[in-house]
Formats: structure tokens, C-alpha cells, sequence
């Protein structure tokens, strides 16, 4: 792999803008696909990243980085997929489309069957499952906060894309057992509906043996 790859996010939206900054104040080259109004936007203001332990990061985002039609994947060495789940197939044609075919193509989505997705249709690709543990919010003019913690986690596979994508406050590791990293994150993500409902911190919430019982009922349905 080269030392310094071009870095695609497909899908400029709240995690693909936070990732996206953070490789771009790490050096990296990275180049951003979405909506009009969202590169509009790091168009006029770059980025503004910041989260729950006190990082600020800033960074300008080059206007030639910044596309709305996929045929500029073409210059692409790794792909970061960062579409919705339904978009999924979408960006598989997309990618067949225009991408080259010794890309390493890699799922930064929720859920855990859509790397399975991009790889029935993309057979001849490199395709690695990846897991984002992190939400990020989005505040506007360019600003994206990441509330909570964890490492990103990816796909082992040769070339390991894990030390070009880890850089200062986004650490990403790989692994070879990603159906459970993935299917451990949806587990996990099971209690959501429940914080909601008791309308307490997380900590009081789950330190609570009645509502600790709730979650394991609903992860054993």
C-alpha cells in the first residue's frame, strides 16, 4: 500500500466528516463524497471537531477534495463506506462503477450485514467489514462533536489498512473476528431504547439490577 493513500469517504455525512477530519489534521489525503449542501458546507466552513474529553481539532477542507458525483472515485485506494444501510447497494454500483478495482473498499455502517451487501456485488473488490463504536452529532457550519467513546475496529486483511487509517484521536485496530464485533456493538446497542424509556444517566440506569434485567431480557428475545 502506498505510504500515503488516497482516502475516499462515500457518504460525507456526521461519522464520515468526523473521520474524515481527523485523517485529514493526521496528514492523510482524503477526499469526501456527499451532498451538495453538506461539501457546501466544508466548502465555506472546513471542519470544527471536537468531543466528550475536551479535543478540538480544526482543519480546512481543500475544495478540490470535495465531490457530489462518484466518477472521481476513480483516484480512490481506500474507501470508506459511510451510507446509510439502505444506500448500501447504491454505493456498490457506484463503486463498481467508477472505482478502480485494487481498492480496498471498507463498511463504517451500522448493522451488520452490510459489508456481505457490498461484497455480492463488488466480487472482484478487497471488502472488509468495519465497526464505529462512536455516535457524532451534528452542530452545523461545519462543527461535528463525538459524545461517546471506543476504538474504530476493521476487517484484517493484507495489506493491513489499520496503521494508514490510525491517526491522533481516531485509533483504529483490526481484526479477523468481525461477525462478533459487529453482532457484539448490536447487542450493546439494544439498551438504547431502554435509556430512553428510564429517562436516567446510563450509569444509574445500569447499575440498576430492574432495568440490567430488562436489557438481558431483551438481548435474550
Amino acid at each position: 500500500m502506498d505510504s500515503n493513500p488516497t482516502i475516499a469517504i462515500l457518504g460525507a455525512g456526521s461519522i464520515g466528516c468526523f473521520v474524515g477530519g481527523l485523517l485529514i489534521a493526521g496528514g492523510r489525503d482524503v477526499h469526501f463524497f456527499g451532498r451538495r449542501t453538506m461539501t457546501d458546507q466544508l466548502r465555506q466552513h472546513g471542519l470544527k471537531l471536537t468531543d466528550y474529553t475536551g479535543m478540538e481539532v480544526s482543519t480546512q477542507v481543500k475544495p478540490d477534495t470535495l465531490f457530489n458525483e462518484p466518477d472521481a472515485l476513480s483516484h480512490a485506494d481506500i474507501i470508506l463506506v459511510c451510507v446509510k444501510g439502505g444506500a448500501t447497494e447504491k454505493a456498490a454500483q457506484e463503486i463498481s462503477q467508477h472505482a478502480k478495482q485494487d481498492a480496498i473498499i471498507i463498511s463504517f455502517q451500522n448493522g451488520v450485514r452490510n459489508a456481505d451487501t457490498l461484497r455480492s456485488q463488488l466480487t472482484d473488490y478487497d471488502v472488509r467489514a468495519g465497526m464505529v463504536p462512536f455516535n457524532v452529532v451534528q452542530l452545523g457550519d461545519g462543527k461535528f462533536h463525538r459524545a461517546t467513546s471506543g476504538d474504530i475496529v476493521i476487517e484484517d486483511g493484507n495489506p493491513d489498512a489499520s496503521p494508514v487509517l490510525s491517526v491522533p484521536h481516531l485509533p483504529v485496530n483490526a481484526d479477523s473476528d468481525m461477525p462478533s464485533v459487529l453482532w457484539g456493538k448490536l447487542l450493546l446497542n439494544l439498551n438504547n431504547a431502554l435509556n430512553a424509556i428510564s429517562d436516567l444517566p446510563l450509569v444509574e440506569q445500569l447499575s440498576s439490577w430492574d432495568w440490567r434485567r430488562k436489557f438481558a431480557d431483551i438481548i435474550t428475545e
